[in-house]
């Protein structure tokens, strides 16, 4: 409820554990549903993780239950390319799929499938929205722009979002990168978004370091945290642009004072474990590691076996490193603390390095 930043600041996402630990969709999922219909705002490509693990914690709630995965975020991927190129599905189980519909209405996904014979019988296919006709044959819909499709509410809901863009000055510029960074990249690429945010931004726009007081810090973060592109001229960065790039707003954490060769060791075993998931075959191996750990102060990416550093986290990574590092050694349960950084959270420093290296 409310408007404006008051309605910002009160937004609350979760993450897939805990909102399926709810009480209302636990007593939902108890009450044993005939199908499971997930609306996931997930790229079924290039944030394979994330799809698996909503896939993985479902699964364990309703072992047999028919599960549909309608994902999103295709877009990035249909631009500039065949937008049916960013159309998915895949079976996860003999009782589950998975499917996208390409980019931004440019595609219309069409699923069917008989529930009380799930696993014989379903099929899926597409409909460009820019073949009217098809759209009027298969579907029986007016003749229309799709522009006119949403109802008069929707129209009401998108003027609010203006006007609260406006009020909390979202599409103010913040920087013009020369060229676009991509996500979906693999660490070396001259493009890629998590080269420059481990090999730059880390290192040089949020380590604060004293040799004297500190273990030098390394940032460890999943792959998960970048959720679209830096798109480059002539397209100017906007201030709403930085909170899709990195939505969560995750306060840097710090477990202090980490072996070296805990450090090395930890680092294994996460990605190890997100390669233990079962995935759909289908899906093309990820272009990166599901973990990645940053240079240091010096920009060196060396880990001293005998050395200790302060491992530095977003919060939206922490739950899983503090468990994996309980794994490791079997000692007490490991606590991290607030990281006194050049800026507080993942967000604040994209925006920052942003503003301070593209300047318009």
């Amino acid at each position: 409820a409310g408007r404006g930043r008051a309605a910002a600041d009160a937004l609350v996402v979760h993450n897939v554990s805990t909102a399926l630990a709810a009480p209302d969709v636990r007593d939902a999922l108890r009450r044993g549903p005939d199908l499971v219909i997930v609306l996931a705002h997930v790229h079924a490509r290039r944030q394979r993780a994330e799809l698996v693990e909503l896939y993985t914690a479902l699964r364990a709630a309703r072992r047999l239950t028919p599960l549909v995965l309608l994902c999103g975020a295709e877009a990035d991927m249909a631009r500039g390319v065949d937008a049916a190129a960013a159309t998915f599905a895949d079976r996860l189980d003999p009782y589950a799929f998975a499917m996208a519909s390409g980019a931004r209405a440019e595609h219309v996904g069409v699923a069917e499938f008989d529930v009380s014979a799930f696993y014989e019988r379903w099929s899926t296919r597409w409909l460009p929205t820019t073949d009217r006709a098809a759209l009027l044959r298969e579907a029986h819909w007016p003749l229309r722009a799709t522009r006119t499709w949403r109802t008069p509410l929707a129209h009401q809901v998108d003027q609010r979002m203006r006007e609260d863009r406006a009020e909390l000055r979202l599409a103010d510029t913040l920087a013009c990168p020369p060229r676009t960074l991509r996500v979906a990249r693999p660490l070396d690429a001259s493009d890629a978004l998590y080269g420059a945010y481990v090999r730059d931004m880390a290192p040089h726009h949020l380590y604060r370091f004293d040799s004297k007081l500190q273990a030098p810090p390394r940032l460890l973060t999943s792959t998960r945290v970048l959720r679209a592109d830096v798109r480059g001229a002539p397209v100017p960065l906007r201030r709403d642009d930085v909170f899709k790039i990195a939505p969560h707003v995750a306060q840097f954490r710090a477990f202090e004072r980490v072996r070296g060769s805990t450090v090395t060791a930890l680092l294994a075993a996460l990605v190890k474990r997100s390669g233990d998931v079962p995935a759909p075959s289908s899906l093309p191996p990820p272009p990166l590691p599901a973990w990645l750990l940053a240079p240091g102060p010096d920009g060196s990416d060396a880990v001293a076996p005998d050395g200790v550093y302060d491992l530095v986290c977003g919060e939206v990574d922490c739950r899983v490193v503090a468990a994996a590092l309980t794994a490791l050694d079997g000692a007490a349960h490991w606590s991290h603390v607030p990281y006194r950084g050049a800026v507080a959270n993942d967000t604040a420093l994209v925006a920052t390095y942003a503003r301070r290296t593209w300047p318009c």
